[in-house]
Order: structure tokens, then sequence, then C-alpha cells
């Protein structure tokens, strides 16, 4: 039988290079390591998917129910008049007061002919106690009497949230945008929403936003099944305040988002987040639709979304690298010094071998000496 080699760890040769199964030993550790760093970003990035889908149906689903509530708000401002014969102010008051969630203002603005526009003007100044006339913006920007039109809708009754009150009288024909939304839900029967605009009577901040305007008719009887709108109540929407209100910081919203007005011909941004937009080609785009307008909803990821979804990937190479330098290192080591001790053995061993030899020669000679000295004396 040959004799069984000891290996080292049992599986390394003895006569194996100690730099020979370092560099095996790091490229194994290295390879592993790399295996295992691409399974981690695999699964990282189904992870930050999912997480981020989660925030965007959140956010989505959110923005979709303030649109649909505005819509209903307004819905039962307008069948409040239509089942009304004669709404004063404070009734009005009364019941527009609690719809004012997430809305600047809402208002109510009869139609008034060229001729019954003195009479209008008298009675309602006689109601207020105060002057009343109905206006336009002018060049400058200010308030001043309208000019003469064959037909008016002036702001008659308006519930707000701005400090800079309402713009009681301002006549919603005399500006074009505002025409032809009062145009569009005369024509449709239903609710109406205008293009972007630059809101009246709203603080700066919050001025960029949308009219939602429904037209307001008499219930149809035998006599008139059909009857042509006497009015239109308003819904003065600020986009910041509809989209942002609740919302988090932006120092601390993992989203970024934008809406656009797909209805409208230049694409304009309606509203934008503040926050930076992190460096991810994540991006989901959803509808919205509020009235007769669909808005373009899209979201992205930003630097805080990021920072809180950090990979793991780095540090996995990093500790991973580490650890195979290190294993090969000891097993350098290791082996180097088997091998040392191995050829000292082996050393030592053949010095015993040499020594025994000698030995066994002089044992043979005095064996000898002391066989052919038969009963003779031995003189040494």
């Amino acid at each position: 039988l040959q004799a069984v080699r000891p290996k080292i760890l049992g599986f390394i040769s003895e006569q194996a290079s100690a730099w020979l199964v370092a560099l095996v030993v790091l490229l194994v550790g290295v390879a592993l390591t790399a295996v295992l760093a691409l399974t981690t970003a695999d699964v990282y990035q189904q992870q930050v998917r999912q997480r981020f889908q989660l925030l965007v149906n959140e956010r989505y689903t959110r923005l979709e129910e303030r649109f649909e509530d505005q819509e209903q708000r307004l819905g039962s401002l307008r069948r409040f008049f239509v089942n009304s014969h004669n709404v004063s102010r404070e009734d009005y008051d009364g019941f527009a007061q609690p719809l004012l969630l997430r809305a600047r203002a809402y208002a109510w603005a009869p139609r008034i002919f060229h001729d019954q526009r003195q009479a209008f003007e008298q009675q309602v100044s006689l109601q207020r106690g105060m002057a009343f006339s109905i206006r336009e913006l002018n060049e400058a920007g200010t308030l001043v009497p309208a000019s003469e039109r064959d037909e008016y809708v002036p702001v008659l009754y308006s519930q707000t949230q701005s400090l800079l009150g309402s713009p009681l009288g301002f006549d919603l024909l005399s500006q074009p945008l505002r025409r032809s939304t009062i145009e569009r839900a005369y024509r449709s029967g239903a609710i109406a929403v205008s293009q972007p605009m630059s809101l009246v009577g709203v603080e700066p901040a919050y001025a960029t936003g949308v009219l939602l305007v429904a037209p307001v008719t008499r219930p149809p009887t035998a006599q008139m099944p059909y009857s042509e709108p006497y009015g239109f109540v308003m819904a003065v929407i600020s986009m910041r305040q509809l989209v942002a209100d609740g919302l988090p910081k932006p120092s601390r919203d993992n989203l970024v988002m934008q809406i656009v007005d797909t209805s409208d011909t230049q694409q304009r941004v309606l509203y934008e987040s503040d926050n930076a937009v992190g460096d991810s080609s994540l991006k989901a785009i959803r509808r919205l639709t509020l009235g007769d307008h669909v808005y373009a909803l899209s979201l992205r990821p930003s630097q805080v979304f990021e920072q809180a979804n950090r990979s793991s990937v780095t540090s996995i190479l990093t500790m991973g690298s580490l650890l195979s330098l290190l294993l090969s290192a000891l097993l350098y080591v290791l082996v180097s010094q088997r091998q040392r001790a191995v050829r000292l053995v082996q050393q030592r061993t053949g010095q015993l071998h040499q020594r025994e030899y000698e030995l066994r020669g002089a044992h043979a000679q005095l064996r000898s000496v002391l066989n052919a000295a038969t009963q003779v004396a031995i003189i040494a």
C-alpha cells in the first residue's frame, strides 16, 4: 500500500504553492462576491420599483379623490340653486361656507342682459347698502366699470379663503379665457374647466389655478321642458392648494410631481413640486380628469427617496473583497508555515537516518570482533 499524504484543511496538497493557493482563494472570493452583489442589485431594483409604485398609487389615488370631491361640491352648490326659487346672500353663505375645502372660493354669477344692467346694479346696491357695479379688469389690472355689452355674468355672491376679499361685480365675460369657459359650460350643460389662468383676488402664491363653471337652469316643467341657464356657479381652484395641501414638505417628500394640462394647446405646467429630482430612471404618468379637461400627472422619485433607499451593493463588494483578501492571506500564512514545518521534519528525519546508519555500521564491526575472539584474550 502507498502511504497517504496528509493534506492541509483536508483538500490542499502540501506541495501546492502558498502564493497559488492564496491567489485561487482570492479569485474565488471575488467571484462569489460579484455574484452576490449582482443578485442583491437585482433584488434591490425590484424593491425600489415596488416602493415607488406604492407611493405613486397612493399619491394618484389621493389626487383623484380630491378632483372628484371638487366636482361633487360644485355639483351640490349647483343643485342648491336649481332647487331654490330665491337664494339670498345669507342662504348662500350658510350653504357655501362648509364647501371651502381645498378651494379658494365658490361664487354665484347670474346672467344679466344689457337692458337689465341698470336695474340690477341699483337693486344690489340697495341690498348691500353700498354702491355696486358690474366691473372688468383694465390694462393696469384694476377693476373698473365694465364697458357696454349685450350680456354680463358678474360675480354676485362669493365665499372665499383669500385675505384679499372677493372681486364682487367682476364680469366673467370680460376676459377671453373665462368667457370661453362660460360658453363651453353653456353649450354642454355640464361642468367646464378653464385653461390655466391667473386667479383674481387670490394671493400670489396661490394665483395659478383653474376655474370650474357649472350652468344653473330651472327644473324642467310641462310648459317648459328645456330652459337656458340663468346663471353659473363657480369654484376657484388653486392647484397649489388642491395638490399640496396635506402632503409632506418638499424636504421630506419622496416624489416630484408635475401636472400638465393636456387639453391646452401649449401644454402648460399647472403645478410643479419644489423639491429636487433624484438621479433615477423611474417615472410614472397617470391620467387625471377634472370636468371636461384631462391632466397628465407625472411622478418621479426625489433625492429624499434615493437617500432612504440606498443600495447595499457597494457595501457587499467592499466587505466581500476584504474578506476574500483576509482569507487568502490567512491561507497563505497557514500553507507556508505548514510547508516549512514539513521541510524541517524531513530534514531532521534524514539526519536521524544517517545517524542510525552509522550506528549500525559500528555495531556490526564490534559484533564481528566479538565473534572472532572465541577463547582468546581481547586486547583493547
